[in-house]
């Protein structure tokens, strides 16, 4: 994750905070130990923020597909000029990127709640990992015990498996424009009935000619 959150560890802080202070009480020595938050934030001075990273990585195995499967609560934020720069770059890079989004407790939806009211108006973009995942065509799916976490991996795996992969060429005399182009897929299908199926398109928002 790109951020450090606070309010993810401010609750069992405060539970070892009273539980310290009660013990001390207890043992009558009150107010004889030291009476620090014991909620400490700390990035490693070569932290990587992977989506950052992915294009690099793209580069380095030109003969491969690069996916990202992260693993988050999807609470980071980032200004929307910075979102735009990087799903053009993970788009330019054949990079898709997927996410498992743990499903939130109390604490977490509050800090939701709070993020989708006041983010967009710092001009912040909230859900970065779903937006990644939409612009890139990949799935961002919820998953809250091991199972469901068993059962999205296999998902995500057998939609790699699965996909369907689109090329684009120049018409003759046609300029190779250095920007992307907005890339719309529609699907259409019938069951053994005949009856038209609602099926749900994941393809990249966008595309380059390389």
């Amino acid at each position: 994750m790109p951020k450090v959150k606070l309010f993810f560890t401010f609750g069992d802080a405060m539970k070892a905070t009273w539980k310290d202070q009660i013990l001390a009480g207890a043992a009558g020595t009150a107010g004889s130990t030291q009476n620090d938050m014991p909620v400490k934030t700390t990035v490693a001075s070569n932290f990587e923020y992977m989506i950052d990273k992915a294009p690099l990585l793209a580069r380095e195995r030109p003969d491969s597909q690069v996916m990202i499967v992260e693993v988050t609560d999807d609470l980071g934020s980032e200004r929307y000029a910075k979102t735009r720069d990087t799903a053009r770059n993970l788009i330019a890079s054949n990079v898709t990127v997927n996410g498992l989004v743990m499903k939130k407790n109390l604490m977490d939806k509050a800090v939701n709640a709070l993020g989708s009211i006041t983010l967009p108006l710092t001009g912040e973009r909230f859900h970065t990992v779903l937006y990644y995942g939409k612009q890139t065509g990949g799935e961002v799916l919820e998953v809250g015990s091991p199972e469901e976490f068993s059962i999205a991996i296999d998902r995500i795996i057998d939609g790699i498996a699965a996909r369907y992969s689109l090329g684009f060429k120049l018409e003759e005399g046609e300029q190779n424009e250095n920007r992307m182009h907005k890339l719309e897929v529609k699907v259409k299908a019938h069951d053994e009935r005949g009856k038209d199926r609602n099926l749900k398109v994941s393809a990249r928002r966008g595309y380059y000619r390389p």
